[in-house]
């Protein structure tokens, strides 16, 4: 049986972009706006908050909070360091907090 993957919705200033949540490295939130950091090494920064894409991507079990301002692919980790940090595929550092770090063993990653 072949499983296929749904794209989640971009919004951006009246328009919309759809794109594979496998294709989303990491999303940063400040504020009132968010960016995408794609495995391509794009990015793309829209209005709207981290918590609204956190539910979207409740679906995806890959996703995981790591940080209050940080939504990572778990499957673009690469290394974890003993000052907090992740790195990821393409070299990003990203900050994990002690609870980012228990939420991602609550879903059997293993630090």
């Amino acid at each position: 049986m072949e499983t296929r993957e749904r794209k989640i919705p971009i919004h951006e200033q009246g328009h919309t972009t759809y794109v594979f949540p496998s294709f989303i490295e990491y999303i940063e939130g400040g504020g009132s706006y968010i960016t995408f950091h794609f495995c391509s090494g794009k990015t793309k920064t829209v209005t709207g908050t981290l918590k609204e894409y956190i539910k979207i991507l409740a679906a995806w079990d890959f996703f995981c909070l790591i940080h209050r301002s940080f939504l990572v692919n778990t499957n673009e980790i690469t290394d974890f360091d003993t000052h907090r940090y992740f790195t990821l595929q393409s070299g990003s550092m990203v900050p994990v907090s002690e609870k980012g770090r228990q939420n991602l063993r609550e879903r059997g990653f293993l630090l």
